[in-house]
């Protein structure tokens, strides 16, 4: 999805909000889970950081609150035999959103261009 990338850690997460070629591959991907008729897999080298931004991106998308989000990305450590993810990565990552966005909310409509309609079947598919 995003090719050989060398970033890593904090470093990562900021690309994943100033890069326009990973918002455009984020957006992607969250409009295929929207889109989709049939069960979606997503998954990535280790299956935290690039999973576990778009995941939370999406989780934001639906509503869910900050802490609800950082709690269930920090679930990784525990699933994944203390993967080694810092609170700081996704911080950093925020941070840049806020910075360069203004709020999440502005990231998902402007830097990844997430249309309502999107944003509704997303609703649809994920909400019970």
């Amino acid at each position: 999805m995003f090719g050989g990338s060398s970033s890593s850690g904090t470093s990562m997460y900021r690309a994943f909000v100033t890069s326009s070629y990973r918002r455009a591959r984020i957006a992607e991907a969250i409009t295929t889970v929207a889109n989709s008729k049939s069960p979606v897999l997503l998954h990535c080298t280790h299956g935290r950081d690039r999973t576990g931004w778009i995941i939370a991106m999406i989780q934001f998308a639906l509503g869910a609150s900050e802490q609800t989000v950082f709690n269930e990305w920090l679930k990784s450590n525990q699933y994944l035999g203390n993967s080694g993810l810092k609170t700081s990565y996704l911080k950093a990552g925020l941070a840049e959103v806020k910075a360069r966005y203004g709020s999440v909310e502005g990231y998902l409509s402007k830097g990844l261009g997430l249309s309502s309609k999107t944003r509704s079947a997303l609703r649809a598919r994920l909400v019970a």
